[in-house]
């Protein structure tokens, strides 16, 4: 009852923002301040109280650009306002992982030989949205920070944006949208200026529709889409997207497609109970990233031995598919504590993507 109330006063904040504005200026579009669109927007987002689905994302690309063609992830994702809960299934490796008050506490399960291995970690994350199935990240809630794998909510990339366009009405596919161009000039994570294009749904109320994130140099471009394909009104007035597509093309050649899928979604319901309760097996080794040591715990994570500096006992690591990923730890978790623990993400796709980008631009100069 108290989500459901929340829900309401959300969509009824939206609706006096809508109203404050004259008709003309929303039906025209270019008139329309950068401002009110962000406000719109985040009033649409903050409207999800809790969410609950099942995520399938899947990535297929060309026979050159990797070892395998195909790669797929698919979890169960348990969200509120505070907390994030996800369980996660990339071939043979599980990620179970709870995310409350900047705190990640996570178990990975491979198999290996026949036999089940486990890790735990606990460490500082700034980000909850931090692995590629992530149902936010991937309904274009939040976006991708350009040449980063960081995802922010829009009103904080528009905050890092080197310079910001107005909001421009564009008719596509027979929608009419609201498009906004952001700029990111070089820096010391962008080697090179990035063009952002989000587009926002009136009909849906101001959620993103689609985004282009795109670089380009006299050697060579690069330019990634994503698209929501399908949205759904799981109560009035509050919309989730439940079907996105997306391309990355490299000089203009596709490089890799992709498809998410957002499945048995539940909107501002009560979660399963205890489902934001985290037990870890008895008696596992836990990587400590915010005190720098290694210890065993309890179920409920309680230290039940003596500690050792992470330095001096650095596990081996897993196959290839466990990577770190770069940019979204804080300063408190070293990042050789966590590598061996995080799973694939969306970052080592976009790394990958860039990898390709940043050789064949060094080939063609050295042609030159």
């Amino acid at each position: 009852m108290l989500n459901l109330i929340r829900s309401r006063l959300f969509v009824g904040l939206l609706v006096l923002i809508l109203s404050t504005f004259p008709t003309s200026r929303i039906v025209g579009g270019d008139q329309l301040s950068a401002s009110f669109v962000s406000d719109a927007h985040r009033a649409s987002r903050e409207a999800i109280r809790t969410l609950e689905c099942r995520v399938e994302f899947n990535v297929k690309l060309t026979p050159k650009a990797a070892k395998h063609s195909t790669q797929s992830s698919s979890g169960r994702y348990w969200y509120s306002v505070d907390t994030l809960r996800a369980k996660i299934v990339e071939e043979n490796e599980e990620l179970d992982f709870l995310w409350k008050n900047g705190i990640r506490q996570a178990l990975f399960t491979r198999i290996n030989s026949g036999k089940r291995e486990v890790a735990a970690s606990r460490g500082a994350f700034s980000d909850r949205h931090i692995h590629r199935s992530d149902a936010f990240s991937r309904a274009l809630l939040v976006l991708n920070i350009p040449a980063s794998t960081r995802h922010v909510p829009f009103e904080e990339l528009i905050r890092i944006a080197s310079k910001k366009g107005k909001p421009k009405k564009m008719s596509i596919g027979g929608r009419e949208l609201l498009m906004m161009e952001l700029s990111f000039n070089a820096d010391a994570e962008r080697r090179e200026p990035w063009i952002v294009q989000v587009y926002f749904d009136p009909s849906v109320n101001y959620l993103v529709r689609k985004t282009v994130h795109s670089v380009s140099t006299s050697s060579g471009s690069l330019r990634r889409e994503e698209i929501v394909d399908e949205f759904n009104e799981s109560a009035p007035g509050v919309y989730f997207p439940v079907h996105i597509s997306g391309v990355t093309e490299i000089d203009g050649t596709s490089w890799s497609t992709q498809t998410t899928q957002l499945l048995d979604l539940k909107v501002n319901r009560p979660l399963p109970a205890g489902i934001l309760d985290f037990r870890f097996p008895e008696g596992v080794h836990l990587s400590d990233g915010v005190q720098g040591v290694t210890y065993r715990v309890d179920a409920q994570g309680n230290r039940i031995s003596d500690a050792t500096p992470l330095t001096r006992l650095a596990p081996p690591p897993p196959k290839s598919i466990s990577e770190s990923i770069p940019g979204v730890e804080t300063q408190d978790e070293p990042t050789s504590v966590t590598q061996w623990i995080l799973p694939i993400s969306l970052g080592i796709l976009l790394l990958g993507v860039l990898g390709t980008f940043a050789r064949r631009r060094s080939q063609q100069t050295h042609k030159q």
